[in-house]
């Protein structure tokens, strides 16, 4: 079975960057950097970058969970110093449509740890690309608890 999400923390042998392999089916993949994460775990004693995706996709999870339909939401992957990559879940009736694009929300303005209220507060979204995936909300998200299962194995 193909999934949905795919999320890996990989050796780049760059220090943080081009470390964090993210696909989702049919509307991108790609490489982003970790170096976000590496700072807030630091901050709290840890060195646990796969814990901390983990615990971004328990954010993502959550917030499509507390979405309401036709509620449009944003979550933050790649934190950039000019901008966060971002997928954008619009909740349409008993489906998701997921997109990715960008905010000129700068990277190390959000804690890749917990987001805050990141999720609703993008107003300058911008897609990267015309694909999007539609999908059961239920599809989608036993597919990022196996992305995390995955993290946690790794």
């Amino acid at each position: 079975m193909n999934e949905l999400i795919t999320v890996a923390v990989i050796d780049s042998g760059n220090g943080g960057h081009d470390d964090l392999h993210v696909v989702v089916q049919d509307v991108m993949e790609g490489y982003f950097d970790t170096y976000y994460f590496w700072l807030k775990l630091e901050s709290v004693g840890s060195k646990d970058i796969k814990a901390g995706v983990a615990s971004l996709i328990a954010y993502w999870i959550a917030c499509i969970s507390n979405s309401s339909p036709n509620d449009i939401i944003y979550l933050p992957i790649d934190f950039s110093d000019e901008y966060t990559g971002c997928l954008r879940v619009e909740k349409l009736s008993g489906r998701l449509k997921v997109t990715y694009g960008y905010s000129l929300t700068e990277g190390y303005s959000v804690n890749p740890l917990d987001p805050g209220d990141y999720y609703n507060s993008i107003a300058d979204f911008k897609a990267q690309a015309t694909e999007e995936l539609l999908v059961s909300e239920a599809d989608l998200i036993q597919s990022l608890h196996r992305a995390i299962d995955h993290l946690k194995k790794m």
